[in-house]
């Protein structure tokens, strides 16, 4: 796990029998990602977040949204230009958004459309939504 996570784990007797329970209390350096291959020279992370009762695999987006959520983030600057407004205007009209909607919406790669949407729930004006296929966007109070 990195950064490593320091569990609580207690053994409590239910009904003659032991049950393990593990408590991990929430951090504030996010996101924790697991190590896949730690014996490769390039070893492979992936980050899960809890929906519901299951562990999924998070997106790119969501394991960018969680790392501006720690406390060393530093402060957001932003303005709001013509792609932003579009994707607004987007929004409105269609309730929702993929990374890839953004992207084509307004001729940008898949990788610039992902810093900004971002950025824009950082500043609280979006959403991030976990979706079984791929994660969308709406706007806040819709």
């Amino acid at each position: 796990m990195k950064p490593p996570i320091e569990p609580q784990i207690s053994i409590v007797n239910m009904h003659g029998k032991d049950v393990v329970v593990v408590k991990v209390n929430e951090s504030d350096v996010k996101p924790h990602k697991v190590v896949l291959n730690p014996d490769d020279k390039k070893p492979e992370y992936k980050t899960y977040i809890r929906v519901g009762e299951q562990s999924i695999s998070a997106s790119r987006e969501m394991t960018r949204v969680l790392a501006t959520q720690n406390k060393d983030a530093g402060p957001l600057r932003m303005s709001v230009g013509e792609k932003e407004k579009a994707l607004f205007i987007f929004l409105e009209n269609n309730g929702k958004a993929t990374v890839q909607d953004f992207a084509h919406l307004t001729n940008i790669s898949r990788r610039r459309a992902e810093r900004l949407l971002v950025r824009l729930v950082k500043a609280g004006v979006i959403q991030i939504h976990i979706d079984s296929e791929s994660d969308y966007f709406t706007l806040v109070g819709k």
